[in-house]
């Protein structure tokens, strides 16, 4: 069984917003570069620059809710101003403290088979 976890947020961006938006993801991704227990951390942006996802994974429970927690102090305000949430889809299977940290609809998915070669 693996011990990772990781998760896709899609929201949406105002264009009245985009630069704004492409500030904070850039300030976000310099400081998650830093971030030794996350493994992984992908944004995407639809070709009207409508939508955002935001994909990210780590390690273990602890590396996740260590991410969580910066995120919370370092850039949630700036982030719901700028964007709103469609959805939160989570993978692998975090412990009770990641999921208490994460939003009440976040869907959550168990591996049902298949590889990775990454790494």
């Amino acid at each position: 069984m693996s011990t990772q976890v990781s998760w896709q947020k899609v929201v949406a961006v105002n264009p009245q917003n985009l630069d704004d938006f492409e500030i904070l993801m850039n300030d976000m991704i310099a400081d998650a570069r830093r971030d030794d227990g996350l493994e992984k951390l992908e944004w995407s942006i639809s070709l009207d620059q409508g939508v955002c996802h935001v994909t990210a994974g780590y390690g273990n429970s602890d590396a996740a809710l260590r991410h969580l927690t910066a995120f919370r102090v370092k850039f949630a305000g700036r982030f719901h101003e700028l964007s709103d949430t469609v959805g939160e889809t989570v993978y692998g299977e975090p412990d009770s403290r990641v999921r208490n940290a994460l939003p009440n609809n976040a869907v959550y998915m168990v591996s049902a088979g298949g590889f990775n070669r990454c790494c």
